[in-house]
């Protein structure tokens, strides 16, 4: 689950969460962007200080995990990236990429967007009605 997390909030858990029991995920990985290439224009916290929030609101639920690669790697953050090295450490794993409907919206936009559904199944979050839904 990638993201600027800037800052992270309920809504992100409830994503998290739902996507984890909706899809029967052993873990949810948690990936702040260090600069997002659609929203060029910065963040309100800097990268270090996303990631502490991050680390702080998934600290207590044993299904989630932060890691800071896209963090480490500086510079524009690509998806792609990200999955074709977890693809690369772990073979074996079925990859999920879980995005939320506002961000569907410029998926085209990304880079590789074909290799990107070749790496990983996309679950799409969206909320109908205070109630959670997820699409694979």
């Amino acid at each position: 689950m990638g993201g600027t997390f800037d800052p992270p909030h309920v809504g992100h858990l409830l994503a998290a969460s739902d996507a984890q029991e909706a899809l029967g995920l052993d873990q949810v990985v948690w990936v702040p962007a260090a600069r997002q290439p659609l929203k060029v224009a910065g963040h309100a916290a800097t990268a270090a200080d996303r990631l502490a929030m991050v680390r702080l609101v998934t600290a207590d639920d044993p299904r989630f995990s932060v890691d800071a690669v896209a963090i480490k790697k500086a510079g524009l953050s690509f998806t792609v990236e990200t999955l074709e090295a977890y693809a690369r450490s772990s073979p074996g794993d079925e990859l999920y990429l879980l995005l939320g409907t506002d961000v569907v919206k410029t998926f085209g936009r990304w880079r590789a967007p074909r290799r990107i559904a070749e790496l990983a199944r996309l679950a799409i979050l969206h909320r109908t009605s205070n109630e959670g839904a997820v699409e694979k």
